[in-house]
């Protein structure tokens, strides 16, 4: 068998004259769905994009993860949104997170803080656990950060607000591919059962 998880990362980027309450009011009020193309559970079958046929590690998979993504900054095209996990016992790197499978029931959560540095920003974080996820039961994460690389004395400061939805949706054994124009989708944003996890800190 093979796990799913989809996940869901919105990620704003603000230059400090528009890091305000209303803005960050603004983005984390999430639409209920999200317009996707990386692919589905529907019953006990995967639907991937033909794209990813031949995506090394996917025919070896124990774990496969679909993100989709929502930001205020251009989001190109060939980046990946489909992973292949062989491994899911061990810590399994992925966005700004480590998995880990600790039982049939769980996967462990953690911040990797280390890793990930220069994309959350600071304050500096410890890596640590954030939570248990299981099935149908997901995990609404956020965090923020800036960045004061300001060497030339002209660019802002630059704020970061992240916030991801980690929702084990279920296992599969078959793998069917279809082409791009078929997979197009409304996913439904699963707000209402999520655990909220928040470690955003007020910056300026």
């Amino acid at each position: 068998m093979i796990d799913v998880i989809q996940v869901y990362k919105f990620k704003g980027v603000f230059e400090k004259p528009f890091y305000t309450p209303e803005n960050r009011k603004q983005f984390s009020e999430l639409k209920p769905e999200i317009v996707s193309s990386c692919g589905y559970l529907d019953e006990q079958m995967l639907v991937l994009p033909s794209a990813y046929k031949h995506l090394p590690g996917l025919p070896l998979a124990n774990l496969i993860i679909l993100l989709d993504i929502d930001a205020n900054i251009p989001i190109y095209d060939d980046q990946k949104h489909v992973f292949g996990f062989k491994n899911p016992n061990s810590k399994i790197g992925f966005e700004i997170f480590k998995l880990c499978k600790t039982s049939p029931e769980c996967f462990d959560v953690f911040l990797d803080y280390t890793t990930d540095a220069a994309r959350i920003g600071i304050p500096k974080r410890e890596n640590h656990k954030i939570g248990e996820l299981k099935i149908s039961r997901p995990i609404r994460y956020k965090i923020n950060g800036k960045s004061d690389f300001t060497f030339s004395g002209r660019k802002q400061r630059t704020f970061y607000e992240f916030e991801y939805i980690l929702d084990w949706i279920g296992c599969t054994e078959e793998i069917n591919f279809q082409e791009l124009n078929q997979i197009k989708r409304s996913k439904k944003l699963p707000l209402t059962t999520c655990k909220l996890i928040e470690e955003r800190k007020i910056l300026r």
